[in-house]
């Protein structure tokens, strides 16, 4: 990236009275200091082009420098205009990338019903099947609704598709997520279940299925079920997973409970026979 900068500040010099060349020059160099997190050097070098120089293409790469830089800086209200720009200038082939960014920063700020139309959209446009496979499972995620037939009948054919067999656990994760959320916990509990079985990959994937399985055990003050599950889960989890700290206690304190009942289970049959 240093070297890159050094290109780039080289180019606008030595070009100087190509302000089209220079101006995209300003634009990766801002682009590259956002790479480095010089978040300063990337503003200070986007307001120093003029914009009403812009042509097309250089408009085209500033509205995805400037989303970029904003987004790097967790400010995605910020950067939802020039997101919704950059939708409207994509070609065929990058439109449903980007409106897949822009789902997630919806998704990301709360905004559940927008989030769920621009996985839609990204969706409509026949994207990749990795991006396809996310963005139904996103969609699925942000779903607020009560009628979650036609969501699980998408899912439901994700399942049967041999290239998703390394993904199982992530499909019925989301299928228990829509369940519980809709207050069917019975079927929620055996959707985790089947996430946790038909895991392959021992990842978090899985560890999320156990934590979810393992806070209804807990909220049922079933402590024995819920201790495995945390568990196991927790050396899976990254440190920056949601509630992560409130998790890695409860996981500690169901450890010294499962001692102290399997000690009172043995002192039981001993004094018994």
């Amino acid at each position: 990236f240093l070297a890159a900068i050094s290109t780039f500040s080289y180019s606008k010099r030595h070009f100087k009275d190509n302000n089209d060349v220079c101006v995209e020059a300003s634009l990766w160099e801002a682009r590259t200091y956002a790479e480095l997190g010089w978040y300063y050097e990337a503003e200070e070098s986007l307001r120093r082009i003029d914009e009403k120089t812009f042509t097309y293409k250089t408009n085209e790469i500033f509205v995805l420098v400037k989303s970029d830089l904003l987004l790097k800086q967790k400010q995605y209200e910020e950067a939802i205009p020039f997101l919704l720009t950059a939708v409207e200038q994509a070609d065929k082939k990058d439109k449903a990338r980007m409106s897949y960014i822009l789902a997630q920063v919806y998704e990301e700020i709360g905004n559940y019903s927008q989030a769920y139309k621009w996985y839609e959209e990204c969706l409509d446009k026949n994207p990749l099947h990795e991006l396809e496979f996310n963005a139904m499972l996103s969609q699925a995620r942000c779903y607020q609704g009560d009628d979650i037939s036609s969501l699980k009948e998408k899912l439901e054919k994700l399942i049967k598709k041999q290239s998703n067999s390394e993904y199982l656990d992530q499909i019925y994760y989301t299928i228990g997520e829509l369940y519980q959320r809709n207050g069917n916990e019975e079927l929620a509990v055996k959707l985790y279940k089947k996430a946790i079985d038909e895991s392959v990959r021992n990842g978090i994937d899985k560890a999320k299925a156990q934590v979810a399985l393992g806070e209804i055990y807990y909220s049922k003050e079933n402590y024995l079920k819920a201790q495995p599950l945390y568990s196991e889960a927790m050396p899976v989890l990254p440190t920056t997973f949601e509630n992560y700290t409130e998790l890695n206690k409860k996981s500690l304190l169901l450890n010294d409970i499962e001692k102290n009942q399997q000690t009172i289970i043995l002192e039981d049959s001993l004094q018994y026979l």
